[in-house]
């Protein structure tokens, strides 16, 4: 098997490739005048679209209202779900939604992400433990 620090380091390098290979295709594209009106374009159309949508908010400021409450009460309720999920299958219960009314089963697909510690490092954290334990006391004798 495969150790977990290894596949890291390999998705890490791909990553700084593709990252590299991502900069020379936009360097590509700064340079390309058809390009550069196209994103202008798309840039004002963008604002012509926010000022209609805007608009529209405000003619009907009622629904836009309960939309935005509507839009929270499900990322709520999806949270919701997501802990009792996960509450079920750390007691090694079955975890499935059968929707009867269209035949349809939900089975959870769930992943793992890591992300960097904010903060000090694990080594800057375990050289300041490793400094604190070993601490020197020094003591002068009265002259």
């Amino acid at each position: 098997m495969q150790e977990l620090k290894d596949v890291f380091d390999r998705i890490q390098e791909k990553k700084k490739e593709r990252k590299e290979l991502t900069k020379m295709f936009q360097d590509e594209l700064k340079h390309n005048g058809d390009y550069q009106k196209i994103l202008e374009d798309i840039k004002t159309l963008r604002e012509k679209k926010k000022s209609i949508e805007n608009q529209a908010k405000a003619n009907a400021l009622a629904d836009a209202t309960q939309l935005d409450n509507l839009s929270e009460e499900i990322q709520g309720s999806t949270e919701l779900l997501t802990d009792i999920a996960l509450t079920k299958l750390m007691n090694r219960e079955t975890v499935e939604i059968n929707d009867e009314a269209n035949d349809i089963r939900y089975v959870p697909a769930f992943s793992v992400r890591f992300k960097k510690e904010e903060g000090e490092s694990y080594q800057q954290k375990a050289e300041a433990e490793r400094a604190e334990s070993h601490k020197e006391e020094r003591t002068f004798a009265p002259a």
